[in-house]
């Protein structure tokens, strides 16, 4: 497949089903405040989808969980295995830690049932930074993934993420972004320092077959409930 730096990370959403831009909503968070830090010690680098409602390309296969590099990255005492996207009444999907393949690309699990957390990044309950989970919405073989209702988050939506103690730490959607895979605030959505969130990252807009990538990435940003 094409390795354009302008595609990102995830799964993408059947292009059939692409709703119209999403109004950018922020309650009241100041999100610069929130990113004003320096990037994460290893700035991932940018990856095309690799499934959709098409053929996998012919050029490489899917890459999966098992090739992330995760004996470069240090052990979380804490981490997430799974999350609830709406609310402790929806339900679970389960997290895998990922890190980043010989290219330096952030790792998405094959299935797309289960999330990817981004291990180098923060973990949840930590004091400060982006706790960074990925996901696909699609895959031609498999259909919908978990993160397809991403795009049904609006601001106040409640997101529960399990960790490995069994703690259940609850965040709240204060917004839902859309960007062009060129235009991807990298440095922002991994940042390690600023308040500690949640970032959920996959696909959507409109599925490019020369690519086989999905146009836009959909960003979701929940803060802890305090």
């Amino acid at each position: 497949m094409r390795r354009a730096s302008a595609a990102l990370l995830a799964g993408a959403l059947l292009a059939a089903s692409a709703p119209a831009v999403w109004v950018l909503q922020r309650d009241g968070a100041d999100f610069n405040e929130l990113t004003q830090s320096a990037p994460a010690a290893v700035t991932p680098s940018v990856k095309p989808s690799v499934t959709g409602p098409v053929a996998p390309p012919v050029d490489g296969p899917v890459v999966g969980t098992s090739s992330a590099r995760l004996g470069e990255v240090v052990n979380a005492s804490d981490p997430p295995v799974s999350v609830r996207l709406g609310g402790a009444e929806a339900p679970a999907t389960a997290v895998d830690p990922v890190g980043l393949d010989d290219d330096r690309l952030v790792v998405i699990p094959d299935d797309v049932s289960r999330a990817g957390w981004y291990q180098p990044g923060a973990q949840p309950g930590d004091p400060e930074g982006a706790v960074v989970l990925v996901g696909h919405v699609d895959d031609a073989m498999q259909g919908l993934g978990a993160f397809a209702v991403l795009r049904e988050l609006d601001a106040g939506a409640e997101v529960v993420v399990r960790t490995s103690t069994g703690r259940d730490l609850v965040y709240d959607v204060v917004a839902r972004e859309r960007f062009d895979k060129s235009s991807v605030p990298l440095d922002e959505l991994f940042a390690v320092g600023g308040a500690p969130r949640l970032v959920l990252i996959s696909c959507d807009g409109l599925f490019d077959r020369a690519t086989g990538s999905y146009e836009q990435n959909i960003v979701v940003t929940a803060m802890p409930r305090t």
